[in-house]
């Protein structure tokens, strides 16, 4: 009897041993989705804000090479749009002109690729143009024709 009665002090004592660890790895537990909750917050502010930086870049070089094309297209009243889109866990760029209805199509559509070739030297005379480098360019016949 005196071996049962030891033997369930034991069991109690391990009880409340249990019981304290228990409670310290719930308030693990508690500060790690705190944790979680936080970096998922982070997250969701870092993807709002290169959502933004893609749609002004869009914007803005939309608005750089829709003037190039009116300066030497003046009746082709053709917009350049570059919608940026999630494709195989990377964004990529597609590059488009609308109409004047509002249709849009891939630059590559054109016949002959003379107005492909033309956005392709925009594209390159406005990176240039923006980048932190000697803006310099060399061209030797920079269309196929």
């Amino acid at each position: 009897m005196i071996e049962a009665r030891k033997r369930i002090d034991e069991l109690k004592a391990e009880q409340r041993v249990a019981k304290k660890r228990l409670g310290n790895l719930n308030k693990q537990l508690d500060k790690e989705l705190k944790n979680i909750e936080e970096i998922e917050a982070v997250q969701k502010l870092f993807q709002s804000a290169v959502a933004l930086m893609y749609e002004n870049l869009s914007s803005k070089l939309g608005d750089i090479i829709t003037e190039g094309i009116a300066i030497v297209f003046p009746d082709a009243q053709l917009k350049f749009v570059v919608n940026f889109v999630e494709r195989r866990n990377n964004v990529e760029a597609d590059i488009l002109l609308e109409d004047s209805d509002g249709e849009q199509f891939s630059v590559l559509d054109d016949s002959g690729g003379g107005l492909a070739d033309f956005i392709a030297l925009l594209l390159r005379i406005t990176y240039i143009i923006l980048s932190e480098h000697n803006n310099i360019l060399i061209a030797d016949e920079p269309l196929k024709f």
